[in-house]
C-alpha cells in the first residue's frame, strides 16, 4: 500500500488535459522527488469512469486533480475534500461516471481513506481559455503543500 496517490484525470481535450499536465510537473518536483515513487504514485487517468474506483483504493491518502465544471469560479484553483466533493456533484466532471459519483460509490462501499481531496481549477465551458503555464504551476504547488503537510503529520505522531 503506498502512503499517497496522486491522480491526474483527464483527456487529451481542451482544458480537460489539466490533470495530466499537473502529474507531468509533479513528476519533476525536487521536493517529492525522495517519496516518488516509493511513498506516492502519480497516476494519469483517461476519463476513468467507474474504473476510478479501483484505482483509489490501496492508499492512505488520495488527491485527485481534475478540471472542474464551475462557471462561477472560471480560472480559481478549488480544493474539495471528500464530503464537499461528495455534496457538489453537480459540478463536477462531464465523464461517463463522474468522479463525484465514484467518489459517492466507492464511500459507501466503504473502499475510502479517510483523507480525499480534489484539487482542480475552474472551468466555464462557453470560455475557451487555454490553462497557462503559471496556472499549472500554481495548482501543482497546491498539490504540493497538500503532500509536504500529510507527511510531515506522519513523522510528527
Amino acid at each position: 500500500m503506498k502512503d499517497a496517490k496522486v491522480i491526474g484525470i483527464g483527456s487529451p481535450f481542451g482544458n480537460d488535459i489539466l490533470g495530466w499536465q499537473v502529474i507531468e510537473q509533479l513528476k519533476r518536483y525536487s521536493a517529492l522527488s525522495a517519496l516518488y515513487p516509493e511513498q506516492i504514485d502519480l497516476i494519469e487517468v483517461d476519463r476513468p469512469g467507474i474504473n476510478l474506483i479501483h484505482i483509489l483504493q490501496e492508499a492512505r491518502l488520495i488527491i485527485l486533480i481534475d478540471a472542474i465544471l464551475d462557471p462561477d469560479k472560471h480560472g480559481e484553483i478549488i480544493r474539495l475534500n471528500k464530503a464537499q466533493l461528495i455534496q457538489n456533484q453537480h459540478k463536477l466532471s462531464s465523464h461517463n461516471l463522474d468522479v463525484a459519483s465514484a467518489i459517492a460509490l466507492a464511500e459507501k462501499l466503504q473502499l475510502l481513506p479517510k483523507n480525499v481531496f480534489i484539487f482542480g481549477l475552474g472551468i466555464n465551458p462557453e470560455l475557451a481559455d487555454p490553462i497557462d503555464a503559471e496556472t499549472i504551476h500554481k495548482l501543482s504547488n497546491a498539490v504540493v503543500h497538500e503532500l509536504v503537510t500529510y507527511f510531515s503529520q506522519l513523522t510528527t505522531v
